[in-house]
């Protein structure tokens, strides 16, 4: 689907529960389950499912409905220039729906790039302490497709509690396929 502009198209995220994708214990206790979006994968806690919302981006909770995840995989009609300026307007668009919200007072915990191959990254994490609301954007990109995962504790008593819970997920990216990179 194009946005108004037409800048890019959104892939609908597929819980991947075939075999091969059956969920795994990661450390001592946390279970995991693979899913599916576009040429790209991820992992959430088992105990997290997907909800129908308003917004026609996937979405999946935890089992308290305390986090939650937006999932959105991005194939660009036309290649961006670079797999760093795609990854960077994806982020400071979805920072910019954030920052015109005078009601909370967002602190940056985060805010920083990398890349490893073909792959530019941006994490933004930002936190309402006065409302126990944190936020962290994820994006993943190359010239050509790209994924946005947005979660949200929205009952985050301790920074590092929730920093602990969220990092396992934002590190279990994979992608994308290489047929969809180039």
């Amino acid at each position: 689907m194009k946005d108004a502009l037409g800048r890019r198209t959104f892939v609908q995220v597929i819980p991947a529960l075939l075999l091969g994708n059956l969920p795994r214990v990661v450390g001592a206790k946390v279970k995991m389950l693979s899913i599916d979006a576009g040429p790209w994968s991820f992992e959430l806690p088992v105990d997290w499912h997907p909800v129908q919302t308003e917004v026609k981006v996937p979405y999946f909770e935890s089992r308290d409905g305390a986090k939650g995840c937006y999932a959105k995989a991005i194939t660009f009609p036309d290649a961006r220039p670079s797999s760093r300026e795609a990854a960077d307007y994806l982020q400071s668009t979805h920072q910019q729906s954030y920052a015109g919200n005078a009601s909370y007072k967002w602190e940056t915990k985060r805010n920083n790039q990398g890349e490893t191959g073909l792959v530019a990254t941006s994490a933004v994490d930002i936190f309402d302490q006065r409302k126990r609301y944190r936020i962290l954007t994820c994006v993943f990109s190359t010239p050509k497709v790209a994924l946005v995962l947005t979660l949200h504790d929205y009952d985050c008593e301790n920074y590092s509690t929730s920093l602990s819970y969220f990092t396992p997920i934002e590190q279990s990216v994979r992608g994308p396929k290489t047929e969809a990179s180039s």
